[in-house]
C-alpha cells in the first residue's frame, strides 16, 4: 500500500516536472482585487490545483463532522427506544406475573369455597343422621 502511494507520488511529480516545462510562460494573473504579475502559467496552474484540493478537504471534513453528529444523535435515539422496549418488556411481564397472581388466588379461593361447601355439607349430613338415629331409638 505504501508502495503505491510512492508510484502515485513519483508520476505526479513527473507530471508537474514536464508541465512546468512545457508552460513557462510570463502571465499576470487579475483576481479581481489583487494582482499577480510575472508569474509562470504552470504555477498558477498549480496553485488552483492546490487550492481546489484544499477546499475539497474542507468541505470533506465538514460532511464527516455532520455525519458524526448524525451518528451521535441516532445513537442516542437507540439507546432511548433500547430502554423503553426494556421497560414496556418488564411491564408486560409483570402484568403477566400480576395475572398468574391472581389466578392462583382465585383458585385458591375457590378450593376453600369447595372445602366450606363440603364441610357444610358433611355437617348437614351428620344432623341428618342423627336425627334419623334419634328417630329409630325413639
Amino acid at each position: 500500500r505504501k508502495l503505491i502511494f510512492v508510484f502515485l507520488i513519483v508520476v505526479i511529480s513527473i507530471f508537474i516536472s514536464y508541465f512546468a516545462k512545457k508552460n513557462d510562460t510570463v502571465i499576470d494573473l487579475n483576481l479581481m482585487f489583487y494582482t499577480i504579475q510575472g508569474i509562470e502559467t504552470w504555477m498558477a496552474v498549480l496553485f488552483s490545483f492546490l487550492g481546489g484540493i484544499v477546499l475539497i478537504i474542507m468541505l470533506f471534513f465538514v460532511e464527516v463532522m455532520k455525519s458524526n453528529l448524525n451518528e451521535r444523535k441516532l445513537k442516542k435515539q437507540n439507546n432511548k427506544l433500547k430502554k423503553e422496549l426494556a421497560e414496556l418488556r418488564n411491564k408486560i411481564l409483570k402484568d403477566i406475573s400480576e395475572a398468574e397472581l391472581e389466578i392462583e388466588d382465585n383458585l385458591e379461593q375457590e378450593q376453600k369455597e369447595e372445602k366450606e361447601d363440603s364441610t357444610e355439607e358433611e355437617k348437614q349430613e351428620q344432623k341428618e343422621l342423627t336425627i334419623t338415629e334419634e328417630k329409630t331409638n325413639a
